[in-house]
């Protein structure tokens, strides 16, 4: 049953089942009352990100889906600190980029270093 079911309804019968049972571990056994304070936000949470219309991957994969957008966050810190090297340049130094432009405009001609004018036939 569980392998056909989706991700949607595998979260919608799953929250509220540990939910139910955080409710009635609380009751039964008051040192159990602390996992209510996980349980409960990560329930609204997820339920937020469940009923909501604006992003897709949230709404179909709750509370896994924020992974996503946290990631967007934090890649330009991760490249740059973990993929970046104290001795890797820029992708194109600015005189590259320069030469690019000319040869886009047409005010450098390829096998030149430098800059010739150049007339448009």
């Amino acid at each position: 049953m569980l392998g056909r079911m989706s991700v949607r309804k595998l979260f919608a019968f799953g929250s509220v089942a540990v939910l139910a049972t955080a409710l009635t571990a609380a009751a039964l056994w008051r040192p159990a009352a602390w996992t209510l304070g996980v349980v409960v936000p990560l329930f609204v949470l997820g339920w937020s990100d469940f009923l909501q219309r604006r992003h897709t991957i949230m709404r179909n994969f709750p509370l896994v889906g924020r992974g996503r957008y946290w990631m967007e966050v934090l890649r330009p810190k991760i490249y740059q600190y973990f993929v970046e090297s104290d001795y890797s340049a820029p992708r194109n130094s600015d005189s590259v980029l320069r030469w690019i432009m000319g040869l886009k405009t047409g005010n450098i001609i390829h096998g030149n270093k430098k800059e010739v004018p150049h007339r448009r036939v």
